[in-house]
């Protein structure tokens, strides 16, 4: 049933004012570092997997995720339902009947009642940057294992194994509107002729799997849970990173390298940012990893140790530019401090002289 309150009255500063304690108790849900109760994630699972209305699965515990990807991989060679078809993973995957019996119902239902402008106005606020968030985690975990979206068996790898997101984007929604806007599950015949019907184990059972289970991937024969990491390391943006040290650690000697959210090869590893060189500018075109190496090395030990080129001169004032990857460029103008005897420097658009760099760096400081 629908609370008697409006919408708007619901919406007050007050309720509003938590929505980062749910953000952040879902996330812990995520982020937790105990590992799994095997007892307990055979029993979800198992009710899960009744819920969709198919047999109970093979259930297999994996210490990390590389070996949950080794025993996906060895299992999908073996091509034992037909799965090889790159592409097609909503075909074999079990997670479309499952949502279809435990979150869309629960989230569907919620929807019709609070009306599209209130829920999209809560999902902008609570589910997507949770989404968001947990996606950046499963891509550093993702570039680690080597899973990247290309055609074949790699492909299919990829999309198998993701972490289910959902479970704690959409569970941390449902929670706010349970809890703070007092919404229940309606029983309406429209709904009950299209399907989205609720009772209720359905919403314990999401809170169990999002909060005792976690990493599962799920096959009609078979079904795979990967432990917990731990260790988490973040920054204050909740970023994962790690000064030359792993942000991700599970057991068995798994670790992910992270720099402020971007994943770290083993250049960056275990070096100081003293020691990463500029010429891995051009190693690739990527502008984060470019923003990353320029910040930590700085222009000054740039401008001494990479090959630069100078375009004009006026004055205090050098217009240059360094290379990027992809044959791309990097303009700088450099001002000598005439007080302080330092060089400061601004990025610049390409241009060719010293006094339209001057001009573009004038505009943009009054504009802000």
């Amino acid at each position: 049933m629908k609370p008697d309150s409006a919408p708007s009255e619901r919406l007050t500063s007050e309720p509003l004012n938590l929505l980062p304690q749910y953000r952040q108790k879902w996330l812990q849900f995520a982020w937790s570092m105990e590992s799994i109760d095997q007892a307990t994630a055979i029993e979800a699972i198992d009710a899960m997997y009744c819920r969709a209305k198919l047999e109970p699965p093979q259930i297999e515990f994996c210490a990390n995720p590389l070996e949950l990807r080794e025993r996906v991989e060895f299992y999908l060679e073996r091509d034992p339902e037909g799965l090889r078809q790159p592409w097609y993973y909503l075909l074999y995957s079990c997670w479309s009947e499952i949502r279809k019996r435990l979150d869309r119902p629960l989230w569907t239902n919620l929807y019709e009642q609070m009306g599209s402008e209130l829920f999209d106005d809560l999902s902008q606020q609570l589910r997507d940057p949770l989404e968001k968030q947990l996606q950046r985690q499963w891509g550093t975990i993702s570039h680690e294992l080597g899973l990247h979206w290309h055609r074949g068996l790699e492909a299919t790898l990829w999309e198998v194994m993701q972490y289910p997101t959902w479970l704690i984007s959409n569970g941390a929604l449902i929670d706010f509107c349970v809890t703070e806007l007092g919404y229940t599950w309606q029983e309406e015949d429209w709904l009950i002729e299209r399907g989205d019907t609720c009772d209720q184990e359905q919403w314990p059972l999401m809170q169990t799997i999002a909060a005792q289970v976690g990493w599962v991937v799920p096959l009609k024969q078979m079904c795979w849970v990967c432990d917990r990491p731990t260790k988490w390391a973040f920054d204050g943006a909740g970023q994962l990173h790690g000064q030359r040290e792993p942000a991700i650690e599970y057991s068995g000697g798994f670790q992910v390298y992270a720099y402020h959210g971007l994943w770290l090869d083993d250049r960056f590893r275990k070096k100081p940012p003293s020691q990463w060189q500029p010429i891995w500018l051009c190693s690739r075109p990527n502008p984060p990893y470019e923003r990353m190496i320029i910040q930590e090395i700085g222009y000054a030990r740039l401008c001494q140790e990479y090959k630069i080129k100078i375009v004009d001169t006026w004055q205090n004032h050098t217009l240059l530019w360094f290379p990027l990857g992809g044959g791309r460029k990097q303009y700088l103008l450099r001002t000598v401090d005439e007080t302080t005897k330092t060089n400061q420097y601004a990025e610049v658009p390409a241009l060719i002289s010293v006094r339209a760099a001057i001009a573009w760096v004038n505009e943009q400081a009054s504009e802000e």
